[in-house]
């Protein structure tokens, strides 16, 4: 179920989408815009990139840390993420250093040199990475600002160009959320209340799934001990099986409370909530969606880097986007409409309004023209 966005450019504003969501995934590849970007101003399309920058460099009431993957979270989730600072970082170390964690003197030193010159990045440290283990493998000093950064002694103090530039906590997270005490038992309550207050109703797995901050004990535990406020129901998936699943008792008053979905088209980002449970979101949708940017060009289904496309409370399909900054375009390889719906000249239209939209979002002159959709294709 969808909301009508929020069309403001206050900061409060995009704050109040970020706590909604629980956290927004942060992403590298910006073949269009950057995920973090995308996924608020998807649902707020007054939401503009150095809104960003105010909430996270300015008013400190975000911060960055790791979920699944890196993400931006709403400084009002601090308190419950102590635990997860120390699991991020043990489980850093034993990828990278196994037992024991080498050059705490390096820690020190890199500690110290933030201390007396403020925000840094990897590249002001020199080193070179030891690329006979992997070829993906960083630099001793980048290594070390990423468990520092983990554990919770640095911040993300901004980001620039997407570099990520380092400072003490202390001088980042407003003591206010830093001193917070919170026990083990208080967190995991939290973040097992705040996942399926967001997911509506959800499984054991899901709920577990939706921070990656709880194991799947935990959160079986504390459905034992909360059973009074929740209530099991039945749900039907998108191929007509019934599976069981977990709710707040008031879920039915939550989803009257609902506005009714539009029919406008939405390019959604591959790492928006909605879709980043790729198996719920087929369960529920029956869309079957993987990104393919890992996947060799030969044996893509579709393309590069593809979208999916939602009408209202459906995925209707997935497109091909890519920008072109030297035309200040946003170019439109390809687009495929899911088995079962016909490309009507308004569902047409309703696409290039979308795209036309994203197109003043990233800030180019014009967009492709919405070709035909392309064929389906069948599954080998």
């Amino acid at each position: 179920m969808t909301r009508r966005p929020i069309n403001s450019t206050k900061p409060a504003d995009t704050l109040a989408c970020i706590e909604k969501l629980g956290m927004v995934q942060l992403d590298s590849i910006g073949i269009v815009t950057r995920a973090h970007h995308h996924i608020i101003w998807s649902r707020n399309n007054g939401y503009r990139s150095r809104m960003y920058d105010t909430l996270l460099k300015e008013q400190r009431c975000v911060f960055e840390h790791y979920s699944h993957d890196a993400c931006l979270l709403p400084l009002s989730t601090y308190p419950y993420w102590q635990r997860q600072l120390r699991r991020q970082a043990e489980t850093f170390a034993k990828v990278h250093w196994g037992k024991q964690i080498p050059n705490a003197s390096m820690h020190r030193d890199i500690l110290q040199r933030i201390k007396q010159e403020g925000p840094l990045c990897s590249r002001d440290f020199s080193g070179k990475a030891d690329k006979s283990r992997h070829a993906w493998m960083r630099k001793p000093q980048k290594l070390a600002l990423d468990y520092l950064w983990l554990s919770g002694k640095l911040a993300v103090s901004y980001r620039h160009n997407f570099i990520k530039y380092y400072d003490l906590s202390e001088r980042i997270i407003p003591a206010t959320a830093r001193k917070q005490s919170r026990s083990v038992a208080e967190q995991i309550d939290w973040l097992c209340h705040a996942a399926i207050k967001r997911l509506g109703f959800a499984t054991a797995g899901e709920i577990q799934q939706f921070w990656d901050a709880v194991s799947s004990k935990e959160v079986q535990t504390w459905l034992r001990e909360n059973e009074s406020l929740l209530m099991r129901v039945q749900t039907t998936d998108a191929k007509g099986n019934v599976y069981n699943a977990w709710a707040y008792q008031a879920l039915d008053e939550q989803i009257a409370s609902l506005s009714k979905p539009t029919n406008r088209i939405r390019i959604i980002s591959p790492f928006d909530p909605i879709v980043r449970d790729r198996n719920r979101l087929e369960r529920l949708f029956g869309f079957d969606y993987r990104i393919e940017i890992y996947t060799p060009a030969s044996k893509r289904r579709f393309g590069y880097y593809v979208y999916p496309l939602l009408e209202g409370d459906r995925f209707v399909g997935r497109i091909e986007l890519r920008t072109n900054r030297k035309q200040d375009r946003l170019n439109v390889p390809a687009w495929w409409l899911e088995p079962g719906y016909s490309s009507g000249t308004g569902r047409q239209q309703q696409l290039q309004r979308e795209l036309n939209r994203l197109a003043k979002h990233i800030g180019v002159a014009t967009v492709d023209r919405v070709p035909p959709p392309s064929p389906f294709p069948v599954v080998r």
